[in-house]
């Protein structure tokens, strides 16, 4: 996958629903049972939790 070749790590690809459209800074991790749709970005160092649906138009920010 494209994604996994640029440093994204899925934990569990089948349980993962992720369109074209989003985009993924560097150091990315996606939990089983995600869904990621429409403009999407997902910032460096994150990690996208279990469960979580985030669509159009989301700009996620992490404030740790």
């Amino acid at each position: 996958s494209l994604l996994l070749e640029s440093g994204v790590q899925i934990l569990n690809p089948e349980q993962v629903y992720i369109e074209p459209t989003v985009t993924f800074g560097k150091n990315v991790i996606v939990e089983p049972f995600v869904k990621l749709s429409g403009n999407v970005h997902i910032p460096d160092d994150f990690c996208v939790p279990s469960f979580s649906r985030w669509s159009e138009q989301s700009d996620v920010q992490w404030r740790g």
